[in-house]
């Protein structure tokens, strides 16, 4: 295994939405349909247990089937949940935020989500965190909807074992 590839994540310091994203960021509780402060943190436990990533081992998935071109946000992550993946959380798309010279040369042409931590937005809205090259120039972060379309453009962190 290629030490230089791994990353190391600190979970006694877990992923802060108002810090990392601003106010009035949280990370969603319960149900998709809930309203969203009741219920546990909607994050992939699988993930928060992670305290070392190997990203050459971080896959690209879309979850697109057939002749799909694109998917609703839901659908995405329900469809991510039912496979056996792991689902990378936001905490460590920030430690690879930290780390930049480890994000693999493919993801350049691409928006990376990490869909293990649902977020919920100032008004209310189901949202998750995503990585991409701003123009060209150097990796950055932003948001995308679950009520949004997904595409091939827009894959999600996973590692497959």
């Amino acid at each position: 295994m290629d030490q230089t590839s791994k990353i190391t994540i600190d979970r006694i310091t877990p992923f802060n939405p108002v810090r990392f994203i601003g106010d009035g960021w949280s990370i969603w509780r319960g149900p998709a349909d809930g309203n969203s402060f009741d219920g546990p943190e909607q994050q992939c436990a699988a993930s928060l247990a992670l305290t070392e990533v190997n990203v050459a081992k971080i896959t690209l998935k879309t979850c697109l089937m057939g002749e799909e071109t694109s998917v609703h946000g839901e659908e995405y992550l329900q469809r991510l949940k039912k496979s056996t993946h792991l689902i990378l959380d936001a905490k460590v798309g920030q430690i690879l935020l930290q780390n930049k010279h480890l994000i693999p040369e493919e993801w350049k042409s691409k928006s990376v989500y990490l869909m293990g931590t649902e977020l919920r937005g100032p008004d209310g809205d189901r949202g998750v965190i995503f990585l991409f090259l701003r123009n060209r120039l150097r990796w950055d972060w932003s948001y995308m909807w679950l009520n949004d379309r997904f595409t091939p453009h827009n894959p999600a962190a996973v590692i497959i074992d």
